[in-house]
């Protein structure tokens, strides 16, 4: 791990264990009887790995923001105060501009691909090529960007349905949910944590 991204690392690395414990969760209750209701606990981690992967990118984002700021290292488009700009001491300034970035970016989601890709942008050219670039270097699954974005759009689409429509499918009327697998989730969470992993050495390693 490169050492400013530690805490924020160790800290995904621990949701993205709570997420797991959620098949686990499921592995036991289908000792005791199988059961759709079951697949609420899939469901749980599917919540819980995305809720991961959005916390990991607004805090890599603030710790590079300063990181760059304190070391007079190149961003774009991060938008200040004119406040910011009369501040006349060098700390001060920093601490309002990374005040500013995490309010700018609180409402956002930092899973769909699109806001991902502009997250990065203010550090780097091309970050979702450079993420793939990683990601097949360690991982080896053969994907280009393009693929791996829709891997990860596909996951928030379903994170959505989950959150904001109770996972009902509503072509069957409301009592039936879309289907979910064990191997569904461990996949998703698999790819997020490999996604997650592959950023910090992307912000690391380039810049503008």
């Amino acid at each position: 791990m490169i050492v400013r991204f530690d805490p924020v690392c160790v800290a995904f690395e621990a949701s993205i264990a709570r997420a797991r414990k959620m098949l686990d969760l499921f592995d036991a209750l289908e000792l005791i009887r199988k059961n759709e209701e079951n697949c609420d606990a899939l469901r749980a981690g599917w919540i819980q790995a995305v809720s991961s992967f959005d916390f990991f990118m607004h805090e890599v984002s603030a710790v590079e923001l300063r990181h760059r700021l304190e070391n007079q290292v190149p961003i774009r488009n991060v938008l200040v105060s004119i406040d910011t700009v009369r501040a006349v001491i060098d700390q001060q300034r920093i601490d309002l501009v990374e005040d500013s970035f995490r309010k700018s970016n609180s409402y956002k989601s930092f899973v769909d691909p699109q806001n991902v890709g502009e997250l990065l942008g203010c550090f780097v050219e091309s970050g979702w090529d450079k993420i793939a670039d990683v990601f097949e270097l360690n991982y080896k699954e053969g994907l280009d960007s393009g693929e791996l974005k829709r891997s990860i759009k596909r996951i928030w689409i379903r994170r959505n349905k989950i959150a904001h429509e109770a996972d009902i499918n509503p072509s069957m009327a409301g009592v039936s949910l879309w289907p979910l697998s064990r191997d569904d989730l461990d996949f998703t969470i698999t790819r997020i944590e490999r996604v997650g992993k592959s950023v910090p050495p992307v912000l690391a390693h380039h810049c503008y």
